[in-house]
């Protein structure tokens, strides 16, 4: 994942319907529609989506209707958390980096191959060091 895609899946996240969002389950609903709010009552949020069958056939049936809503609802705040994580570990890559290539510098031995190893993991997440 790119800083591009980051920062293109930020903006799409800032652009939405703050979280949380849930599912509406008994007594208002049947697990199919996504609200925002503190609760799954759809009186006390905002519909997000409707993620029910539009045909009732045999074609249809296997669409995981359920599944497909609670992706939705837990994606507007883990999304965000996931990318929180992905920037943290990146920084704790960077930090790493840093401090050998401190010690390569004073000629501490196997850390000029360790900032290599650091440079090759930042580069292949589509991070410069």
């Amino acid at each position: 994942m790119t800083n591009a895609e980051i920062e293109a899946d930020r903006a799409i996240i800032a652009a939405a319907s703050p979280g949380p969002w849930h599912t509406v389950d008994a007594p208002w609903g049947d697990g199919t529609w996504v609200t925002t709010g503190r609760s799954g009552d759809p009186h006390a949020g905002h519909f997000v989506a409707d993620c029910d069958e539009l045909f009732d056939d045999e074609e249809n049936a296997s669409i995981p209707v359920l599944e497909n809503a609670s992706f939705i609802a837990a994606a507007r705040t883990r999304w965000p958390a996931a990318l929180d994580e992905v920037e943290g570990l990146r920084g704790l890559l960077r930090e790493m980096h840093r401090r050998s290539l401190s010690q390569a510098r004073r000629g501490k031995p196997g850390a000029a191959r360790f900032v290599d190893d650091i440079d090759d993991m930042l580069r292949r997440g589509g991070v410069e060091p």
